[in-house]
């Protein structure tokens, strides 16, 4: 525990994933059942039995310095995050926490070429993409999508204050980023627009889809009461969400 304690990194970007596994949860439609601090019991049992202790404790028991442990070793270690730039490493920390380190570090690899901030908005899309395939998106959908990109308008504000800009500089660049997400939300909406009419179920058909009722719209659209020719609207929309999201994730971070 002593690295853990010294290494400023973890602290710092699990202190972000942290806010997001919150307590103690146990939702019939999340397959990881019993889940304490984010710490699933399967997890937690596999770490005990490593441990040789055959009668660990309930998993609502456990503190939040043991659940530290298990990120440190099993997600920050294992992901190979203390090798990574301020800003990856962050992301895909929080990538190994919530999809697995297998995945994180495939979308890392699949990402790097540019630079760190593109590397993150590179494995941000990836990750939307995936999660938006899982079949439970549509009940926990909206949640990842904040969560994703909250934690990226978070890493590449990391990332710039690692690369000693100024304070005003790393605000214009993160409204700058907003600014364009913002840019592609309306885009998809007028697209949504566009594309809308006679794609609803019951071939009503619908002339306008408008921001308001872009969430309203959404679970229609994760809750499969959408006709089959919906699927482009469908995009659009949930492109849209993405984007707005996005949009005010690098605003706060810019504030």
């Amino acid at each position: 525990m002593s690295a853990q304690s010294t290494s400023l990194a973890f602290q710092a970007c699990h202190a972000v994933t942290a806010r997001w596994e919150g307590g103690w949860s146990n939702h019939a439609a999340d397959p990881g059942g019993k889940t304490m601090y984010g710490i699933t019991e399967k997890v937690w049992l596999a770490w005990n039995k490593a441990k040789g202790n055959s009668k660990p404790k309930p998993i609502r028991q456990i503190t939040r310095a043991e659940a530290e442990e298990i990120y440190y070793h099993d997600y920050w270690l294992a992901a190979r995050c203390n090798t990574l730039a301020a800003g990856v490493d962050m992301f895909t920390y929080d990538s190994s926490v919530n999809s697995g380190v297998s995945r994180a570090r495939k979308w890392l690899l699949a990402s790097v070429g540019g630079t760190d901030i593109e590397t993150i908005k590179k494995m941000a899309a990836k990750r939307t993409s995936f999660l938006r395939a899982l079949a439970n998106f549509a009940v926990f959908g909206k949640g990842w999508i904040n969560r994703v990109t909250d934690v990226e308008a978070q890493s590449i504000k990391r990332s710039l204050a690692e690369s000693k800009v100024s304070s005003s500089t790393a605000n214009a660049a993160l409204k700058g980023e907003a600014e364009k997400a913002a840019g592609k939300a309306a885009s998809a909406t007028r697209n949504a627009q566009a594309t809308a009419g006679g794609t609803f179920a019951g071939g009503g058909g619908v002339t306008a889809v408008n921001a308001d009722q872009a969430d309203l719209i959404a679970n229609w659209v994760l809750g499969g009461l959408l006709a089959a020719g919906a699927i482009v609207l469908a995009f659009f929309i949930v492109r849209s969400i993405v984007q707005k999201s996005r949009a005010k994730s690098l605003q706060e971070q810019a504030a």
